[in-house]
C-alpha cells in the first residue's frame, strides 16, 4: 500500500458526466485512493449514480448535504479527507488515467507542496481520449518547478501553462492545507483564493505539461456567468489576495493584483456593454472609482488607466486600440509557433 490520496469530488445535477468522471478515477494506475463523492442535494439522477458505485467499490463514498454550493462541498470534503494528500475534481472532468501516478511522483521527486497539471478544455460535447492517452505512449513529458513568489506570479497573471486558478487537477499535501478552507461566501473566484492561501503559506508548485485533465468548459458553469454577483465575488477574492500581499509588505506583488483586478474590470465591462447590461457596465464603473482610491492603484498601470478611460470615454477610439494591443500581444505566440512549424519541416 502506497500513500493514501482523498480525492475530493462536489456533485452537483452532474448525472450527464459523473459516469465519464468515476470512470477515469477507476482507470487509475494509481490504486491507493479514497473517492469523496459529495452530493450538494442533487435532484437529477447524480446521486442514484454516485450510491450505485458505491455499492460496488468501498474506496468510493458519498457524503450527503442540502445544495449550499461547491465551496460547501469542498470544505465538508477536506473534513472527512482520511488521506496524506489532497486531489480535487470536478465531476464533469476526466482524467488520464496515470495522472495521480505522475502527480504523486512529481511531489515526492520535486518536494513540492503542490502538484499541477495543464488541462485541455473541449467544450461540452461527448469526450473522446486525445492522441496524447494511450497509456503506453506518453510522449515527452516535461516539468515546471515554481517557488513559492514565482507561483503567486503564475496565479495572478493567469498563466494557461499552470492553470493554477482552477481547483481540478491539483494534488497537495495535506501539511501544506492546514487550517486552509474554501470562503462559503464567494460564488466565484474561491478556488483562485484558496489556492493562492496554500501557496503564501509556503507551498512550491510542480506542473506536469501534459495535457492529462480534460476540463469541459460550458456555458453551465458558474465562471460563464458574468453577473454583478459573480464579478463581485472574484474581485472580492482578489482584494483579499492584494491586502495579503500588502500585510506581507510583497508590494510589487500587490501591484500585480492590481493590474489582475483592473484587467477583469476592463473584460466585465466590455461583457456588459455587448450585452447592454447597463447593471453591470454602471457596477463596473463604481468598482473603478473605489480602486482610485486604493494605495496601489497609483503604482505603475498607466496603460490599464488609459485603457479603462477610452473604454469608459472614447469607445470608438477603444476598439482598434484593443485590436491592435491584441495583435501585439499574440504576435510573438504566432511568431513562435511559425517558427516550430518550418523547423518540423525542415526535418521531414
Amino acid at each position: 500500500m502506497g500513500d493514501l490520496i482523498s480525492i475530493i469530488i462536489p456533485v452537483y445535477n452532474s448525472a450527464q458526466y459523473i459516469e465519464e468522471c468515476i470512470k477515469s478515477v477507476l482507470e487509475q494506475t494509481y490504486k491507493c485512493f479514497e473517492a469523496l463523492l459529495i452530493d450538494d442535494g442533487s435532484d437529477d439522477g447524480s446521486r442514484e449514480i454516485c450510491e450505485d458505485i458505491c455499492k460496488k467499490d468501498e474506496r468510493f463514498i458519498i457524503i450527503r448535504q442540502e445544495h449550499i454550493g461547491v465551496s460547501a462541498a469542498r470544505n465538508r470534503g477536506l473534513e472527512k479527507a482520511k488521506g496524506q494528500y489532497l486531489f480535487f475534481l470536478d465531476s464533469d472532468d476526466v482524467i488520464h488515467p496515470r495522472l495521480l501516478e505522475e502527480l504523486h511522483l512529481l511531489l515526492k521527486k520535486k518536494k513540492a507542496g503542490m502538484a499541477a497539471v495543464t488541462h485541455c478544455g473541449r467544450g461540452d460535447s461527448v469526450f473522446e481520449k486525445p492522441a496524447g492517452w494511450q497509456r503506453e505512449v506518453f510522449g515527452e513529458k516535461r516539468y515546471i518547478y515554481l517557488k513559492m513568489e514565482e507561483a503567486i506570479d503564475y496565479l495572478l497573471y493567469g498563466n494557461r501553462e499552470a492553470m493554477l486558478y482552477i481547483m481540478g487537477g491539483k494534488l497537495i499535501r495535506r501539511e501544506a492545507v492546514q487550517s486552509v478552507r474554501f470562503d462559503e461566501r464567494l460564488v466565484n473566484g474561491e478556488d483562485t483564493l484558496f489556492i493562492y492561501q496554500v501557496i503564501a503559506g509556503g507551498a512550491a508548485v510542480s506542473v506536469l505539461c501534459c495535457d492529462w485533465y480534460y476540463h469541459r468548459e460550458h456555458g453551465k458553469g458558474i465562471s460563464k456567468n458574468f453577473t454583478v454577483s459573480t464579478c463581485q465575488s472574484r474581485y472580492d477574492a482578489y482584494c483579499c489576495i492584494r491586502e495579503c500581499e500588502i500585510k506581507n509588505s510583497r508590494m510589487s506583488k500587490a501591484v500585480l493584483c492590481e493590474k489582475a483586478i483592473l484587467n477583469a474590470m476592463i473584460k466585465w465591462y466590455r461583457i456588459g456593454k455587448s450585452k447592454h447590461d447597463d447593471k453591470l457596465m454602471n457596477y463596473v464603473k463604481e468598482l473603478v472609482r473605489i480602486e482610485k482610491k486604493t494605495e496601489v492603484y497609483i503604482r505603475d498601470n498607466w496603460f490599464e488607466k488609459l485603457e479603462l478611460y477610452l473604454l469608459f470615454y472614447c469607445y470608438p477610439i477603444y476598439q482598434p486600440f484593443y485590436v491592435i494591443c491584441s495583435w501585439l500581444i499574440s504576435y510573438p505566440r504566432i511568431k513562435e509557433r511559425l517558427r516550430n512549424v518550418k523547423h518540423k519541416m525542415k526535418k521531414t
